[in-house]
C-alpha cells in the first residue's frame, strides 16, 4: 500500500484521463454510483457556480 500516499504528475492524470475518455461503464456500477450520490445535497456556494456556469453557456450559443 506504499502507492496510496505517492502524488501523480499532471502527465500521468492526463494519460489517464485520456485513457478512460469513451469508456462505457457497466449498467452495475452506474446503479452503484447513482445510489451514492442519492439524497446528497449542494451547499450555496456549489448551487451559484452551476448556474453561473449554464448561464455562461446559454449566452455563448447563436440563437437560430
Amino acid at each position: 500500500m506504499e502507492r496510496q500516499s505517492r502524488r501523480l504528475s499532471p502527465e500521468t492524470k492526463e494519460k489517464i484521463s485520456q485513457a478512460n475518455i469513451g469508456k462505457i461503464r457497466p449498467q452495475t456500477v452506474r446503479d452503484k454510483i447513482s445510489q451514492a450520490n442519492t439524497g446528497k445535497t449542494k451547499s450555496a456556494e456549489t448551487k451559484k457556480k452551476i448556474s453561473d456556469a449554464l448561464k455562461d453557456y446559454w449566452l455563448k450559443i447563436p440563437e437560430n
